[in-house]
């Protein structure tokens, strides 16, 4: 993996292009399966334990394993698209088995014996990942020529690779669908979240709103940014991802988890995180460009931290925060924490695997686990009340993992590795989720079921994009 030194700091970066990155996991398809991993499993923090334990029911130690093996499976199917398109229907893990799906197609015996080789169970499928992605794309299309109602009801479309099957997410049962596509293929679900609520809803997994009033306002009222530069704060220390912040332009002000850290292609400081979370996005990267504060239990807000550089909400979600001139030193580290308590530091990135374990950490609910359910989801997303336009995103992930307003923007992990950005949940039942303690209120619609942003993405886009990795 190939490590920069970002210029200014001691402190290592990696970026690894979206197109490459699963390819690097594995040296071909000389793929071994180990018992033991041969390289010392760093310490997880307690809190990320206890949830390996409580979601995943596995051991730190069983959780980092099957992480590590997830990727290794990565590599292999990233090789076999190549060389067997015909015959690759999929992989993935069950379990602690790695798994690749072959068809009958052109190259299937090689194919095969390369995957025994590696350590796979070998299953046969009717379709190859070539042609689960055609009929994705033609349902797509047919979707694209139906009347609104049909287009409307229709939130979700990837692909199933363990169902060797294409998956439609719909609102309501009943809705039309073409021929190719099977009833069991169909899933009734609510419509994901990921877009501004006014006036006191969620942006996503964050929470935006109009800003607190500690007081009379006076005569001449000042704008957010003055409001909450000007207010007294209490001194902090290190900000690692999953500590919570607050996005403002004006009067609006939204409540959001920091992702990553890492540094622009000058090796200036920057954290990536979601890009609905900005609420000036149109501003991002000028001298009106929304802010973004530290925040602090029982007041509104906290140190300026940063600006928002670029915001994408919109095929991706994700925003590229330039770190504050002040905050630099605060910024410098590669960590993932629940606010306040240990923490685990990022080592590289990694690709979505179906069946492997992911956990996320955020500021409203903390460290959550679960497993990758689906990727390359394409997703219509909306706020809770329809008051703005339904925005569709591309190549997500989807996870079982538990996830509310403000956690969107924090990071996903599987195992120490940088996998993904909290985007968007499923309109849903806070008490179905384990809650620390909110950071904001309105969040009883929303529960299990998160949808990442990919941040191997993030960096494939944008040329000299670097995450920390000391």
């Amino acid at each position: 993996m190939g490590l920069s030194r970002s210029p200014g700091t001691r402190s290592a970066v990696v970026s690894i292009p979206l197109r490459r990155m699963a390819i690097a996991a594995a040296a071909g398809l000389a793929l071994t399966v180990p018992g033991n991993m041969a390289r010392a499993e760093p310490a997880l923090p307690v809190g990320l334990t206890d949830a390996v334990e409580r979601d995943l029911g596995l051991t730190a130690g069983e959780y980092l394993r099957r992480a590590d093996l997830g990727q290794r499976v990565a590599g292999f199917a990233a090789d076999a698209r190549q060389r067997y398109p015909l015959a690759f229907a999929g992989a993935w893990l069950d379990g602690a088995t790695p798994v690749a799906a072959l068809t009958p197609g052109e190259g299937a015996d090689a194919a095969r014996r390369a995957a025994r080789a590696a350590g796979f169970e070998v299953r046969t499928a009717d379709r190859s990942e070539v042609e689960l992605g055609r009929e994705k794309s033609a349902f797509e299309g047919w979707l694209a020529e139906q009347p609104g109602t049909v287009a409307e009801a229709v939130h979700g479309v990837g692909i199933d690779v363990v169902g060797n099957r294409i998956v439609v997410r719909v609102e309501r049962a009943g809705v039309a669908m073409p021929p190719f596509v099977a009833p069991d293929s169909v899933v009734v679900q609510a419509r994901p979240v990921a877009a501004p609520l006014a006036p006191t809803g969620s942006a996503g997994l964050g929470s935006t709103g109009p800003l607190p009033e500690t007081g009379p306002a006076p005569e001449a009222t000042p704008g957010a940014e003055d409001y909450w530069r000007n207010t007294p704060r209490t001194p902090s220390g290190s900000v690692a991802a999953a500590d919570p912040y607050v996005a403002v332009a004006g009067s609006t002000g939204a409540h959001c988890s920091f992702g990553f850290h890492g540094a622009d292609s000058g090796g200036g400081p920057v954290n990536i995180t979601a890009g609905h979370c900005d609420p000036a996005p149109a501003a991002a990267g000028t001298a009106t460009a929304a802010g973004v504060y530290e925040w602090i239990p029982g007041r509104p807000y906290g140190e300026r931290l940063g600006g928002f550089r670029r915001s994408v909400f919109g095929g991706r979600d994700y925003a590229v925060v330039a770190v504050a001139d002040g905050a630099r030193d605060r910024l410098a580290n590669n960590e993932v924490r629940v606010p306040g308590e240990g923490s685990l530091r990022v080592d590289g990135v990694a690709a979505p695997v179906v069946g492997a374990p992911i956990c996320k950490s955020g500021a409203t609910t903390g460290f959550t686990c679960g497993v990758v359910r689906e990727v390359d989801v394409t997703s219509r997303v909306s706020d809770q009340h329809r008051r703005t336009p339904a925005v569709e995103l591309t190549g997500l992930f989807r996870t079982n993992a538990c996830a509310l307003p403000g956690d969107s923007g924090g990071p996903v992990l599987t195992g120490t590795k940088a996998l993904g950005i909290s985007s968007n949940v499923p309109s849903v039942n806070l008490a179905l989720c384990p809650v620390r303690e909110p950071i904001s209120a309105g969040s009883a619609d929303f529960g299990p079921g998160l949808i990442a942003q990919p941040v191997a993405a993030v960096l494939d886009e944008n040329p000299g994009l670097t995450l920390r990795t000391e």
